[in-house]
């Protein structure tokens, strides 16, 4: 719940100005990746027995019923409309502090990414299955007239009606169809639990209070306008007991419950995009990877459809551009966005770590590096028989 309540509050930074992307990649490390990350190194002496023996448990830590778990990257592109460069970079500089801190307060932190770690995002997208060749060096790139493009596009690209061909995987953009008024604060950790390679982004777009509150003005005397209408007619007709249609009473019941929500509980509203690409290795696994998640949907009360006709478009929004490619938005508070809430956990995945069990909400496993802590102090504590020597001799 105080997540959520933290999350409310870090939506509520930004104004009409802004248009905001949270993007969520589900990525299947290759073994290289993940030997690299997690495996100890061996040192040629004579206790590189216990660290095979450690690697090798690792191993088969990782190999989870022969899958190997998926890993989430979680990224923020703000795009902004500013009068210049100068004021842009002001309002840059301000909603990064603003934003750290909400983040703080979450347990978490953010980090404003460079160059070559937004180019190796796109990349890691464009051509899977060679991650690891990844080369982006500007001043080599100006000596060979290169651009950004030839570091990053996929050798193939091909758009079909309902997928696409992008290096050496097939591809499917959905997105967020029909919701229910109130959505479960799980539905995006429930997506994202389905081990496939993904990009799911939620775009947002901030609209003025006193905008929407006019709006809300408007389309309420509107609806009274047409009830009056109606009611005449029903009296023309010598009708004197009739009742206000139920679909134009719960229309009237939401326009004055948002207005509400506006004027009185200091909610903000926002045009919102959910859009997805989901990838698989031959045209099969990803038409069966698309029916999970939206059968995850509809297990949501959510309609996920496969967005025809505009798969390139699709999958473009739900890239970190800060552009708009699609116009399918829906209106929603503050308080429906935040149950979008793509921060349930923070998973522990450091360099030269060890393993120390298995994330209890989303699954993966923890490696973790003491000597990477300000504090590297630990206590072992734990029933007789269950691993607390053993547990220490691997650290040691």
């Amino acid at each position: 719940q105080t997540m959520l309540q933290n999350w409310y509050s870090i939506l509520n930074l930004f104004d009409s100005s802004t248009y905001l992307q949270i993007m969520i990649i589900n990525r299947t490390p290759s073994k290289d990746v993940l030997d690299a990350t997690t495996q100890i190194q061996l040192r040629k002496d004579k206790h590189d027995g216990y660290r095979e023996e450690l690697n090798g448990m690792m191993e088969r830590k990782l190999l989870l019923g022969g899958k190997r778990k998926v890993y989430k990257e979680k990224y923020l592109t703000i795009a902004t409309v500013q009068r210049d460069k100068e004021q842009a970079e002001r309002y840059f500089a301000r909603i990064k502090t603003e934003l750290r801190n909400g983040f703080i307060k979450m347990g978490s932190d953010i980090a404003q990414l460079g160059e070559i770690e937004r180019a190796k995002i796109l990349h890691d997208i464009y051509r899977q299955k060679h991650e690891d060749e990844f080369h982006f060096s500007p001043p080599d790139m100006r000596k060979r007239g290169h651009t950004v493009k030839e570091s990053i596009a996929p050798m193939r690209f091909e758009v079909h009606d309902d997928y696409m061909e992008i290096g050496e995987k097939f591809a499917q953009a959905l997105m967020l169809y029909e919701y229910p008024q109130f959505v479960e604060d799980t539905l995006i950790r429930k997506l994202t639990d389905i081990e496939k390679n993904m990009v799911l982004t939620i775009s947002l777009v901030p609209i003025e209070r006193q905008d929407a509150l006019d709006q809300c003005s408007k389309v309420y005397t509107n609806i009274e306008a047409e009830i009056a209408r109606y009611t005449r007619k029903q009296v023309a007709n010598k009708n004197y007991n009739a009742s206000i249609p139920v679909k134009i009473e719960e229309k009237r019941n939401q326009v004055m419950d948002l207005r509400n929500d506006l004027a009185n509980r200091d909610q903000g509203i926002f045009f919102m995009n959910l859009s997805m690409t989901i990838f698989g290795d031959n045209e099969e696994d990803m038409r069966d990877a698309a029916k999970t998640v939206m059968e995850t949907g509809r297990q949501k009360q959510c309609s996920i459809i496969v967005n025809r006709y505009l798969q390139e478009d699709t999958f473009n929004t739900c890239m970190p551009f800060g552009l708009k490619f699609v116009e399918n938005w829906r209106t929603f508070t503050s308080e429906s966005v935040a149950a979008f809430n793509p921060f349930v956990a923070r998973e522990l995945l450091q360099p030269s770590g060890l393993y120390y069990g298995n994330h209890g909400i989303t699954g993966t496993v923890i490696i973790g590096n003491r000597d990477l802590l300000d504090n590297g102090n630990a206590i072992i504590t734990g029933a007789s028989g269950k691993g607390k020597s053993m547990f220490s001799k691997a650290e040691m």
